[in-house]
């Protein structure tokens, strides 16, 4: 059965918190990154932040996540969700099931979707960056070309 857009969402949210919150400072460091850039403490350091990082609770996540997805908060992003196919929350799924494909990166949305335009592809946002993903670039379809 598929995830509905909430379910993905509070699946991501506690991915995050566990890489965030784990030994591997390599996983860590980028979502905490994330926290930085998204103001969740401004008063914190990038070290602090680090420091800290075990007192967060999954509702720091969830409204990364939301910040990210433009909503200022976890309280409005949660209703816009109910009216949002998953598919539009692919960008979720980068890391985890995309990662064996060689995806262009960019700093801004507006220069993948210029990329896009003249090599073609799907335009994800992840944060304040997006990634061109080729237009073959799925699990099913690498499944299926590993089944060939």
């Amino acid at each position: 059965m598929p995830l509905c857009a909430i379910d993905l969402v509070l699946r991501q949210a506690r991915r995050v918190q566990r890489a965030a919150q784990g030994e591997s400072i390599s996983s860590a460091m980028p979502v905490l990154r994330r926290v930085h850039a998204a103001g969740l403490f401004p008063d914190q350091s990038l070290a602090a932040l680090f420091r800290q990082r075990a007192t967060f609770k999954r509702k720091h996540f969830l409204r990364l996540l939301a910040i990210e997805s433009g909503f200022p908060d976890w309280e409005r992003f949660r209703p816009a969700l109910r009216e949002r196919p998953p598919q539009e929350l692919d960008h979720f799924k980068v890391e985890e099931e995309w990662y064996a494909f060689l995806n262009n990166w960019f700093s801004t949305e507006a220069q993948a979707r210029a990329y896009a335009e003249q090599h073609g592809g799907r335009v994800l946002r992840v944060g304040r960056q997006a990634v061109v993903m080729a237009s073959d670039a799925s699990p099913a379809a690498s499944d299926a070309s590993l089944a060939s």
